[in-house]
């Protein structure tokens, strides 16, 4: 009964490369108009993206002002995917400065939504306003969510090294698990090598990170740091 009272297509995920083949294929701009309004979207409506759907849509016969409009059909989809984005990152950012150790459940549940929402959520979260906020529990969950989430893009590698240096240990501690996860072996050379000439005073960010990459090269220079801070 569900099934048949909601619209044909309603919970498939039309992306940029589903929207041109049926472009291509010639299917009527009403047709296409109705399937991209029931369907959740993940659009890229960049230049160029713009340029091919808009080229797919000529060679599918379709009119100046059918593709005019379908167009800012896309456009307008992007930005309400977009929205959603946003307020799913803020609803989890809230549930993690307002966590309750006792009771985490509404922050799990959070977590999960981000999940399900996938790596379109990553730019919301590296925002400076939650990577530099001043509630440490925020800035706990935007590593926490980096590292569940599991985008190794370079940005966002680099984004959770800078919070090794983060001021609260527990931060910093959760910025070493989740350099660790992301990052991956092949950063264990670099952060030695930080660790030779760190960026800050505070060093145990890198040295647990490099503990749990669990690398044997790592040994000789966390024992030599160990040393040296034995001696001041």
């Amino acid at each position: 009964v569900l099934a048949a009272a909601m619209p044909a297509g309603a919970g498939e995920m039309m992306t940029n490369e589903k929207l041109v083949k049926m472009l291509e294929a010639a299917i009527p701009f009403d047709v296409i108009e109705q399937k991209v309004k029931v369907s959740e979207c993940q659009f890229d409506a960049g230049s160029d993206q713009i340029i091919v759907i808009s080229k797919a849509a000529e060679k599918g016969g379709m009119s100046t002002t059918e593709r005019s409009a379908l167009l800012k059909l896309v456009m307008a989809k992007q930005d309400e995917e977009k929205e959603k984005l946003k307020n799913a990152v803020d609803h989890f950012m809230n549930m993690a400065a307002n966590l309750d150790p006792d009771n985490p459940q509404e922050y799990e549940s959070s977590m999960r939504g981000l999940q399900r929402m996938g790596l379109g959520v990553v730019p919301f979260l590296l925002q400076r306003k939650y990577i530099e906020a001043e509630s440490e529990h925020k800035r706990f969950g935007v590593l926490d969510a980096l590292a569940q989430l599991g985008d190794k893009n370079e940005v966002v590698v680099r984004s959770v090294r800078l919070m090794l240096y983060d001021r609260n240990p527990a931060v910093r501690r959760k910025a070493a698990e989740a350099t660790a996860a992301l990052a991956g072996p092949k950063s264990c050379e670099e952060l030695i090598e930080e660790l030779e000439h760190p960026r800050g005073d505070i060093q145990d960010g890198l040295c647990m990170a490099l503990g749990y990459l669990k690398d044997q090269k790592a040994c000789l220079p966390l024992t030599t740091v160990l040393e040296r801070s034995a001696n001041i």
